[in-house]
């Protein structure tokens, strides 16, 4: 398996973790390369260089029956666009799994001629192409009708403790702060949500445009009532999952956000937008939880409709919980994976 390091930060490396913790590794005798990690330039070439080189030496001995890619959109396809040739090369079956939130963008509108043949060729030769949802399943057969796309689920797992003590007018986000994740929407939202909830608090766990965000709310006057945590990790953001009311993510794009995962799982009722497969995550509670991207108006009204509603909120909670027992929890997941890899190991 080939993708970010587990231990970063980021969608794959959540999704990544989650099997690692699991136990899927040992289970396949599953090898992780990392072929991407933060920090300097050099210090990311170098992972990358070691990776790939980690590969071929064990392509070479014979030592790969299947690769699986874990990858997202611009520089993270064209990393795993390498590993894909080389794999081409040795004969080696493929499991292509797509996480990019704007990869039908990437390929519509951002990608050259040279870089549309590749995601062409990658989507085609792939023995399988695994979607995060249905609709993006649709997605990739319409940017490549020959592509065997089947659509898995992201994985989450259940937490240690699952007691949770809500605070009544908690607003929380995870995930980058910055435009595709509705940050900004979501700051706007605030003065009609304070008009009739003024003790609410939103707490923004993320990293990104952090300046941009909060001099916005500087401008709208709500800075009182907005908190950035920066990126929010282990037992903080266990705490913040069992404490908060609501979770918060109106975005442009997505794939399937761990950060909903993680808040369904905990029992924390969430109002996300209709783009990737959070309808379908959401399907138990589409009226109450669903809005339309950029839609600032609907999105206080929901929040508001919720805070005031305790009856509500906690029958959305034991609806995701069961819907994450049903469809998201690791060990269903994971068995979906360890059946895709017996398939491909029987037909060699």
């Amino acid at each position: 398996m080939v993708g970010t390091d587990p231990q970063g930060q980021g969608g794959i490396a959540s999704v990544v973790r989650t099997y690692q913790n699991a136990g899927l590794f040992e289970k396949n005798n599953i090898l992780f390369i990392s072929s991407h990690n933060g920090g300097s330039a050099l210090r990311k070439v170098a992972i990358f260089c070691c990776g790939f080189m980690q590969f071929i030496f064990y392509c070479c001995l014979g030592k790969v029956s299947v690769l699986h890619l874990q990858t997202a959109s611009y520089g993270s396809f064209m990393r795993k666009y390498l590993f894909f040739v080389v794999a081409r090369v040795f004969n080696i079956s493929t499991i292509v799994h797509v996480h990019g939130a704007e990869f039908e963008l990437f390929f519509r509108e951002k990608s050259n001629y040279f870089q549309k043949k590749m995601v062409l060729y990658v989507l085609s030769k792939a023995d399988y192409v695994i979607a995060l949802s249905n609709k993006w399943n649709e997605q990739l057969r319409g940017i490549c009708n020959a592509a065997n796309v089947i659509t898995i689920y992201n994985p989450i797992a259940s937490p240690a403790v699952s007691s949770a003590v809500r605070e009544r007018n908690i607003l929380l986000f995870l995930g980058h702060v910055g435009d595709r994740k509705g940050t900004f929407d979501l700051i706007r939202a605030m003065p009609d949500v304070i008009k009739l909830n003024p003790a609410v608090q939103l707490k923004i766990g993320g990293t990104g445009e952090i300046e941009a965000a909060r001099q916005l709310a500087v401008e709208l006057k709500v800075e009182a009532h907005v908190e950035f945590l920066g990126w929010v990790v282990g037992e903080d953001k266990e705490r913040l999952l069992n404490s908060a009311t609501l979770l918060l993510l109106p975005s442009y794009n997505e794939g399937l956000p761990m950060s909903i995962l993680e808040a369904m799982v905990h029992g924390l009722p969430v109002i996300a937008s209709d783009v990737g497969g959070i309808p379908e995550a959401l399907a138990c509670c589409v009226t109450d939880c669903i809005v339309q991207p950029g839609d600032v108006l609907d999105l206080a009204n929901k929040i508001n409709h919720l805070l005031s509603d305790d009856d509500l909120r906690e029958d959305i909670a034991r609806k995701l919980q069961q819907t994450v027992a049903e469809k998201f929890d690791v060990e269903v997941v994971a068995n979906e994976l360890t059946q895709l890899y017996n398939r491909l190991l029987e037909v060699k």
